[in-house]
């Protein structure tokens, strides 16, 4: 991502607005001790990717003092809809991941 995002901005430039989606879920239980891997991935992605999308370009956006850094979530992410009877913890946790790590929406 590093490399994808260096490579952007010195073709076009800072962007104004970068956009990240957390993208998939799969079914996955809490009883079942082999989705504790596949649940592990899911999180790597819907929260660490995003994270890595927006990082590269914090600096940059600081530096020419504009940006917006846009998280998507779904909302019925946060009534608990997901794969199995329990809440299935996706997009809450990337909301909280983002004002944890100190990024203002």
């Amino acid at each position: 991502m590093q490399a994808a995002a260096q490579s952007f901005i010195a073709h076009t430039g800072v962007p104004n607005i970068v956009i990240a989606n957390a993208g998939i879920s799969v079914g996955t239980l809490t009883e079942y001790a082999e989705d504790i891997d596949v649940f592990q991935q899911m999180m790597d992605i819907n929260m660490l990717g995003v994270m890595k999308t927006f990082q590269p370009f914090v600096a940059p956006m600081r530096e020419v003092g504009r940006g917006s850094l846009v998280g998507i979530a779904v909302w019925q992410d946060f009534g608990g809809a997901g794969a199995g009877p329990i809440p299935h913890p996706r997009r809450p946790n990337l909301l909280y991941g983002k004002f944890t790590c100190g990024i203002a929406w």
